[in-house]
């Protein structure tokens, strides 16, 4: 293969020029033209040699051969030189004239830079090549003795370099700067040189990325930029950004890699992506116990051993599951008491940062303990914050999203399910009693003389009675009954899993004592009652609207027949029980048979 670069739009321009007018061009010139015949082996040079190189002096110049050629050339160019004239001689670029840098030796025996530009003009039948001609001329003058003078300087911006910069010949290490040694944690070169690439690189990065530097030495290698998992002598892994550039000098292969550490900016993106994640899980409602195990996980990500723990207010705590040491808040949020649930004797070091809301409400503590005696670095402390920030994100936004719920679903006056609410529990009985075959009761209340009490003691002596008797009517009914309030002063109740009618007539007894009593706000006391409707699933009622309208209906038929009372929709011989027959009797069932329909 050629190492030779082509020589793009460019022409010999002595190559086929007659030698009168070829001597004359070079007479000003600092290039010397050449012909040689290599079926006579004449090499024939012409032109006016420049006075560093001075090989012959100007004119027409005697005949060489070309076995003198080798003598003119520096040692560690040959091998370039050979290999270009074989490619000339083959054809291998369609006879396209070529350039090559070259290093001759002048008269004083030191050597001087050339640029040499020859195509083969010349081949017989055969395809051989007869002739090749060409011009050879000096490297601008200064050029050589700028390298030269410069040569400290470009060294000094080596090893000053910031970057990494390693050489690599046969795909070993041959030269490194220093910036090179720290990184790989290396006191001396070495430590390093002689070492194949591939045994810096971190044995689970990826089979193409092995493979690469495997055979680096024996393929050319494919410039670029890339990233991947590099290891120091210690065998601690870093994330680096290699540049690849690939060379030849004095007729040999390189290759330059430029390393550049980027281990934290690969952690500082991570946590932006960590951060978009757990953002994202908020905006799509995720469960806060499953944010807050995500921020936990995130941040003990950062710390090798690490165990992170969110302490809400309330004194909840939530850990990411997967920890090997995690704390469990013993008391509040507020206490620095904590107990290890894995034992790990190496965990020594703790740190905590309060969770805050946008408004600098205090919402609990972000904690972490990990294996390590020394204080995390400036990322980790930056991760703290940053999943700090976000729980208290995750708890206000869920807490918003409670009390959205909670105005949505219950009474804002009462603390009662609202009438929205208590559709929703009503629809779920129906299933539930159309599943299995059962009954369920639909109690209607309306307080009697309420509007007395707002009339002439104003709303806020209204509301306090409201809340009074919301509280007293909830204390009557089991854990799986519901009740709701409407709106105004009308309530309902839901008795679910009722096996007998009669205890529906029980409740409604027990409700009607406890609107009775007198109710106090400040030195006023307020006597009220209710009148309460009865409808029974299924005899009331196949679905929701027919058994709350019937059941609506029972309720005004129990005001008509004087108020205080309860009635059924439909169940004959059971009529309105005021509340001084209820409290003259120790059975709701032996009230209502004593009455009867009037």
């Amino acid at each position: 293969m050629s190492y030779l670069l082509p020589v793009i739009d460019a022409t010999c321009p002595y190559a086929e020029m007659p030698s009168e007018r070829l001597a004359s061009a070079l007479s000003s010139s600092d290039h010397v033209a050449f012909d040689w015949n290599i079926v006579s082996d004449q090499l024939h040079l012409t032109g006016r040699i420049p006075t560093p190189l001075e090989l012959n002096p100007t004119g027409i110049i005697p005949t060489w051969s070309s076995e003198r050629i080798p003598d003119l050339i520096h040692p560690d160019d040959l091998g370039a030189f050979r290999q270009a004239l074989r490619v000339a001689l083959k054809g291998e670029n369609g006879d396209q004239p070529h350039s090559i840098h070259l290093r001759l030796r002048d008269r004083a025996g030191a050597w001087c830079k050339v640029a040499l530009v020859g195509r083969v003009v010349e081949r017989n039948a055969d395809g051989r090549a007869l002739r090749i001609r060409g011009h050879v001329g000096q490297i601008a003058d200064g050029r050589t003795e700028d390298v030269a003078r410069n040569e400290p300087l470009f060294r000094q911006l080596v090893e000053r370099s910031p970057d990494a910069i390693i050489l690599c010949r046969g795909g070993r290490l041959v030269l490194i700067n220093r910036a090179g040694l720290r990184l790989f944690g290396a006191r001396h070169a070495s430590q390093l040189l002689g070492r194949r690439v591939w045994q810096f690189i971190d044995p689970e990065a990826s089979a193409g990325a092995m493979r690469r530097w495997e055979s680096l030495g024996e393929e050319p290698a494919a410039p670029g930029t890339f990233e991947e998992r590099w290891i120091r002598i210690d065998g601690n892994s870093f994330d680096a950004e290699v540049a690849v550039a690939c060379f030849r000098h004095a007729g040999t292969s390189l290759v330059q890699l430029t390393l550049r550490d980027i281990t934290e900016r690969r952690r500082l993106q991570s946590l932006q992506r960590a951060q978009a994640r757990i953002l994202s899980m908020i905006a799509q409602g995720s469960g806060l116990r499953e944010i807050l195990g995500e921020i936990s996980g995130v941040l003990e990500s950062y710390v090798s051993g690490g165990a992170c723990t969110v302490v809400q207010r309330d004194g909840t705590t939530t850990d990411s599951g997967s920890s090997s040491v995690a704390l469990v808040h013993a008391s509040s949020a507020g206490s620095s008491a904590s107990t290890i649930k894995t034992p790990c004797a190496s965990a020594t070091t703790s740190l905590a940062t309060p969770i805050r809301g946008r408004d600098k409400t205090p919402h609990g503590t972000l904690r972490l303990r990990f294996a390590s005696n020394a204080l995390p670095d400036t990322l980790v402390m930056q991760a703290m914050d940053v999943c700090a920030s976000l729980a208290g994100l995750a708890i206000e936004s869920r807490a918003s999203e409670e009390e959205m719920r909670r105005r949505a679903h219950y009474d804002g006056l009462t603390g009662l399910p609202n009438r929205f609410l208590f559709r929703e529990y009503l629809d779920l009985a129906l299933r539930r009693a159309e599943r299995v075959g059962g009954k369920f009761a639909v109690l209607f209340l309306d307080l009697d003389k309420f509007k007395e009490v707002n009339d002439g003691y104003g709303h806020d002596e209204g509301d306090a009675v409201l809340r009074e008797i919301s509280a007293r009517l909830r204390a009557c009914l089991r854990q799986s009954d519901r009740i709701a309030r409407m709106g105004g002063d009308e309530f309902y109740v839901l008795i679910d899993a009722l096996d007998d009618s009669r205890y529906a007539a029980d409740v409604a007894c027990k409700l009607l004592a406890a609107a009775s009593r007198p109710v106090k706000v400040g030195s006023n006391e307020h006597r009220l009652s209710v009148s309460i409707g009865i409808g029974i699933f299924p005899e009331d009622g196949q679905d929701a609207d027919t058994l709350l309208k019937r059941a609506d209906a029972a309720m005004y038929r129990a005001k008509q027949k004087g108020k205080d009372g309860f009635e059924f929709v439909t169940r004959p011989k059971l009529a309105i029980v005021r509340s001084d027959a209820t409290r003259r009797s120790n059975t709701a069932p032996d009230a209502v048979s004593k009455t009867g329909n009037e």
